[in-house]
């Protein structure tokens, strides 16, 4: 199983009914890629959709996307850029085979779906797909992810 969180830079309330519909259809779109379709057995995706109140950058939030905002050149206290904004994201699990993770000709690598995410929702400002492997520890007896 792959885990695999699919985003896109955060929208304004007016845009997200959107900015959802083209998750949607970019989510399609990517599932019916060769590639794709030829190693997922199956998946199960959740939206969510996070609102960012804050409207100036706390400690945890700097801790937590320090690189962010340190390539913006912003610290603790300054005026948070994605103040008032939504993000919405696919937390996906994906079901593949064992084999999956040492077939070199199957394995689909962390930039290649990025990429793919960047051209099935026609966006280059996408910086991150976050996907890795589950791990047994994330996983109950009968397989389930936690």
């Amino acid at each position: 199983m792959q885990q695999n969180p699919l985003t896109a830079p955060n929208v304004t309330g007016v845009e997200l009914k959107n900015e959802i519909d083209q998750f949607n259809h970019a989510f399609n779109k990517l599932f019916k890629r060769r590639n794709v379709e030829k190693v997922i057995n199956g998946y199960v995706r959740k939206l969510e959709v996070t609102y960012n109140q804050e409207r100036f950058i706390t400690k945890e939030m700097y801790k937590r996307a320090k690189d962010y905002y340190d390539k913006r050149n912003l610290k603790e206290g300054d005026h948070n850029p994605n103040y008032d904004t939504y993000h919405p994201h696919f937390h996906v699990i994906l079901a593949v085979n064992k084999s999956y993770f040492n077939q070199t000709t199957q394995y689909i690598k962390q930039s290649k779906w990025l990429e793919m995410w960047r051209e099935c929702m026609n966006d280059e400002s996408i910086t991150q797909v976050d996907i890795r492997k589950v791990r047994s520890s994330e996983k109950s007896e009968n397989g389930a992810v936690l």
